[in-house]
């Protein structure tokens, strides 16, 4: 789908009222970035980079477009032949355990805000592989598609469709895209969890 199928939609859905096209793309660019602020994201969003650490320097250059880790593969650092997944902790945590002036290969994380320390300081450059979730690259157009409209694009349509029934005083619109757009993503997130332990071999405890 790409951005103006989208806008069509929401015209249809809401009895073919003109003039709103401009405004309805920015709602559909509003609901993107808020839906990537979400507390869960859809596999679409997940890509792996690689980055590095600077000897003596605590902290690492995020990838482009990071939004958070992805919790099923993490953050790793290669040590020569090594692969050595970085363990997260609280910084307070790390910070009494390890202090910031001893140098070694570095064995934990934290995040504080929208940066990551390693800890300990490094001693030397590693590279860093991330396995993480970024933002959509690209923002809804008229006339391209995106991963999300590609991907998902109901949810995108139900929460930008609710916010311009809300200023249209539609008040029998809101509720049925704002329930569309929940539905959807409820959707796409039992689709996601399938996906994730789909052919995993689970043992039984003795």
């Amino acid at each position: 789908m790409t951005g103006a199928e989208a806008i069509a939609l929401i015209h249809n859905r809401l009895g073919q009222k003109d003039g709103l096209d401009a405004w309805i793309l920015t709602e559909l660019q509003s609901a993107q970035n808020s839906l990537e602020l979400a507390e869960w994201l859809p596999y679409f969003l997940l890509t792996k980079a690689a980055g590095a650490t600077v000897a003596d320097a605590q902290t690492v250059v995020t990838p482009t477009g990071y939004l958070r880790v992805y919790e099923n593969a993490g953050l790793w650092l290669v040590n020569g032949t090594k692969n050595v997944r970085l363990i997260k902790e609280d910084y307070d945590v790390l910070f009494k355990k390890f202090g910031t002036t001893d140098t070694e290969v570095p064995e934990n994380y934290a995040e504080v805000g929208t940066t990551i320390y390693v800890f300990p300081v490094p001693d030397a450059a590693y590279v860093l592989n991330y396995f993480y979730y970024r933002n959509d690259p690209t923002a809804v157009a008229t006339g391209s598609t995106n991963l999300w409209l590609t991907n998902a694009p109901e949810p995108l349509v139900g929460f930008a469709g609710a916010q311009v029934a809300t200023y249209l005083r539609d008040k029998e619109a809101v509720p049925l895209f704002a329930q569309s757009g929940a539905a959807h993503m409820a959707q796409l997130q039992r689709a996601d969890t399938a996906r994730e332990v789909n052919d995993r071999s689970y043992e039984m405890g003795g």
